[in-house]
């Protein structure tokens, strides 16, 4: 019995000296720490010197900044807070090119405490794109719209705006596909076959003042309509410098102006030989 009450004794003389949780020093700095976070949050969160104020647009010239501008306080506004914390520059340059597909490029920036910068590089027009459908209608009239849909196209291959009538002095680019319908931000035309195009334009303009008036694309080969009404036939599969190399000489030392006038076509698909009539 006295050994008992002697065990008995020692437990509430141990449960007494046990101390309180709140003379231990863990305890305080564990309260510190959540006062700090959420000290931290309020900051991060609802402190007003930190909220978005400004939208500021650059290099836009097509596209009104009041749009951009929108969309980017729409984004802003979803947030909970507008705090400059909680932008996500990826996700409004995402949403511009979503929604502006005359937009090539928008660089967002934050400029702290209060500013979103956005910087637009637009699409420049290299041609007007005419889709040709699968069983090869021609126009007879290339600027007659004739229902058909053009597009403004960039060095890309990328159409950006529909036409509702293709200006004058425009290449046009057409191509047989087999769908049915194209959608504006759709590359339609691969970036090597562009780069050739704009290749075979510049050769001819810059050395020989010729215009380039139409591209018809049917893989492999590629059609060209000059502003003179002649034709150069190329192949895509095969190389494209050298049947431009062999454009150049031939219109340089056998195909004077003179010549030109009664030009048919020039062949240029063959690798070690040339035609024209």
């Amino acid at each position: 019995m006295r050994n008992r009450r002697h065990h008995i004794k020692n437990k509430v003389l141990k449960f007494k000296n046990k101390k309180s949780i709140f003379k231990k020093p863990i305890f305080w700095i564990v309260v510190l720490f959540v006062i700090i976070v959420f000290l931290f949050l309020y900051l991060f969160l609802f402190f007003s010197e930190i909220y978005v104020n400004s939208v500021i647009i650059e290099g836009n010239n097509t596209v009104q900044s009041k749009d951009i501008e929108n969309m980017a306080w729409d984004y802003v506004n979803k947030n909970i807070s507008k705090s400059i914390f909680l932008v996500r520059p990826k996700i409004i340059s995402k949403d511009v090119l979503d929604k502006f597909p005359q937009i090539e490029s928008a660089k967002v920036s934050i400029k702290f405490p209060e500013t979103i910068n956005i910087q637009i590089k637009e699409r420049t027009i290299f041609a007007v794109f005419c889709p040709d459908s699968v069983e090869g209608l021609l126009w007879q009239n290339h600027r007659d719209q004739n229902n058909k849909k053009c597009f403004y196209m960039d060095e890309n291959g990328v159409i950006f705006e529909m036409l509702e009538q293709i200006p004058e002095n425009t290449s046009i680019l057409r191509q047989i596909t087999e769908e049915k319908e194209v959608f504006i931000g759709q590359r339609v035309i691969e970036k090597n076959v562009v780069d050739v195009i704009s290749k075979i334009k510049k050769n001819l303009k810059n050395n020989f003042q010729i215009g380039l008036k139409t591209a018809s694309i049917s893989t492999p080969r590629l059609n060209i309509e000059t502003s003179e009404n002649w034709q150069i036939y190329f192949n895509l599969d095969s190389e494209t410098d050298l049947q431009i190399e062999k454009m150049n000489l031939l219109l340089k030392s056998e195909i004077p102006i003179i010549v030109r006038k009664s030009l048919q076509y020039m062949d240029l698909r063959f690798r070690d030989r040339a035609y024209y009539k």
